[in-house]
């Protein structure tokens, strides 16, 4: 939160007017990204742009809360679930966007479509 409330800082330096709510999100549980997108839905939440950035690298091996492999849960399940559910508000925006940031780390990696949460190594 603490890196976010810099953040949130930094844009109300540049626009003042603007509106820039911080909210909590563990994108490591489903159930949170859920209802994470529920709520803003029901509060009414205007999304102009959703920023997905993949923000975690070779951890050591360790699970989501629905036993998914944390770095491939985190970085694309939770942003495909994220987006699937605020697509609707963000098509109601003048020009909402979805922006998706990756790095081209990935070009070394390889998916083994047999063992996804990464037990055998």
């Amino acid at each position: 939160m603490a890196k976010g409330r810099s953040a949130e800082a930094g844009i109300r330096a540049v626009r003042p007017r603007g509106t820039v709510e911080l909210r909590h999100l563990d994108l490591a549980d489903l159930d949170q990204v859920q209802a994470f997108g529920k709520r803003l839905i029901t509060d009414g939440t205007a999304v102009d742009a959703l920023i997905n950035n993949a923000g975690i690298m070779m951890p050591p091996r360790s699970l989501t809360r629905q036993g998914h492999e944390l770095q491939f849960g985190v970085n694309h399940l939770a942003h495909f679930a994220l987006t699937g559910l605020l697509l609707p508000r963000i098509r109601q925006s003048r020009d909402g966007r979805v922006v998706t940031v990756s790095s081209d780390l990935h070009q070394r990696g390889r998916i083994h479509f047999d063992d996804l949460t990464g037990e055998r190594g």
